[in-house]
């Protein structure tokens, strides 16, 4: 064989290893590219994809096998592991806000609507209608769905719902004459209810007290007062999106106030767990609670459950009844890998078989999906006059990152006319002054 025809044979190989080379490289980058384009998760990959769910439900007895069971069955349908990150529940939300903020936040973040805004004005979270669909989206009621939307976009999914509702004792009524299947449908008429139930006295001869309101100095009880400015047809925005509080609606919100507090009907000042505990014991006849308030109730007495009854907020002249939303939210963090994986674990837990789970095995709630809501098969009626009450949900205007000073300030206005005896029309116009600074 002659030299000339060894070299040209080599030379002829080493380019086709140079080109069969090129083309391998080219192929793993671009195998690089679509994993790239998948968030690092390329679906025919064989290694299991992990979301971290930010959630206080793990450390909560009452919840924490229902929040096992739930991930492991997710698991088994979707072969996507749900790993918790937990906090306690009043160190949630500022964790959270830490580690997005490090670039180090978990997929899917349990979050409520106190925390919102919160969550909201960060940056953190995800627009989640393209996630989620149109489907799911239009199917959350509209109340709901405008108080987790920033811009016509939906930032939160709602997990299990309240309003504020009236809570009453049925034998409470019953032993002030009125009929213990109907609650009142105004509230001039549970003004009624309430001085027939306040001449009640207990076993022990303590006043009975017709009805609670809370009014103490926490956000929560900014809510419920607020709830009661929006059922007298009031509100803290105009149409306009502006601060505008001296209005009709909540000068006679602030005036039922003052009626229940002269009338000797409402407990001063009380919080929430406080309005609990007097309707545990018998002393209460009606207040105003969100649903899963009521498992705190048979806490502190089992014995008072086949007494305790729900109905919808009464009406007033100017509305049907109203309130805000109190509500268990889902939000998936801009930073999530997975978001795909993210949005399915959200159905998932958002769906009529796990909520039905949820409510059964651990505490009531009202759900905010219209197809869902209509269709459970619960363990008990004890939500069934209650289940349309999505629909008395009104969303503010806004969004504000300072909303829970402006909660406090409006049951410091509540305060002011009743233990603090000054005129609605003197507080309006305080309460107007304030909310312009704190809001704007």
């Amino acid at each position: 064989m002659s030299k000339k025809f060894f070299k040209t044979m080599t030379m002829g190989i080493l380019i086709f290893v140079m080109v069969f080379s090129l083309a391998a490289c080219g192929n793993k980058d671009n195998d690089k590219a679509k994993e790239s384009d998948n968030g690092g998760n390329d679906s025919s990959s064989n290694e299991q994809v992990t979301i971290q769910f930010a959630t206080y439900g793990l450390l909560e007895k009452a919840t924490e096998k229902f929040y096992t069971k739930m991930a492991q069955d997710f698991e088994a349908k979707t072969d996507v592991k749900v790993e918790f990150v937990s906090y306690p529940y009043g160190d949630l939300k500022q964790q959270i806000l830490i580690k997005a903020n490090s670039g180090d936040a978990p997929d899917v973040v349990h979050g409520e609507s106190s925390a919102f805004s919160s969550y909201l004005n960060s940056g953190f979270i995800e627009p989640l209608d393209d996630l989620l669909g149109a489907e799911y989206v239009n199917d959350i009621y509209d109340g709901v769905r405008e108080a987790m939307s920033d811009d016509g976009k939906l930032y939160g999914a709602p997990w299990i719902c309240s309003t504020f509702l009236l809570v009453y004792n049925k034998d409470l009524f019953e032993q002030a004459g009125l009929d213990p299947n109907a609650p009142p449908k105004t509230y001039a008429e549970m003004i009624k209810y309430a001085e027939k139930i306040s001449e009640l006295k207990d076993k022990d001869g303590n006043k009975v007290f017709g009805l609670g309101s809370s009014t103490a100095s926490v956000p929560v009880s900014g809510e419920n007062v607020l709830s009661t400015m929006l059922t007298f047809g009031g509100n803290i925005y105009n149409d306009k999106g502006e601060v505008e509080v001296d209005t009709k609606g909540n000068l006679d919100a602030l005036k039922f106030y003052k009626e229940v507090q002269e009338k000797g009907l409402n407990p001063e000042a009380a919080k929430l767990k406080d309005l609990r505990n007097l309707m545990a014991i018998g002393r209460l006849g009606m207040y105003f609670d969100q649903v899963w308030g009521t498992s705190g109730v048979v806490g502190i007495n089992p014995e008072i459950k086949d007494s305790l009854a729900v109905a919808m907020i009464p009406a007033t002249d100017a509305t049907d009844g109203a309130s805000l939303l109190a509500a268990h939210e889902l939000h998936i963090m801009k930073d999530s890998k997975h978001k795909k994986e993210a949005a399915e674990f959200v159905k998932y837990i958002t769906s009529k078989e796990v909520l039905e789970e949820y409510y059964n095995t651990t505490l009531p709630f009202i759900v905010a999906r219209k197809s869902v809501n209509e269709s459970l098969n619960l363990n008990d009626n004890f939500i069934d006059p209650v289940k349309d009450s999505m629909t008395q949900v009104i969303a503010l205007a806004k969004q504000h990152s300072d909303m829970e000073n402006a909660l406090l300030e409006i049951t410091s206005a509540a305060q002011r006319v009743t233990i603090g005896n000054e005129s609605p029309e003197d507080v309006v116009k305080k309460l107007d002054d304030k909310l312009k600074q704190v809001l704007k």
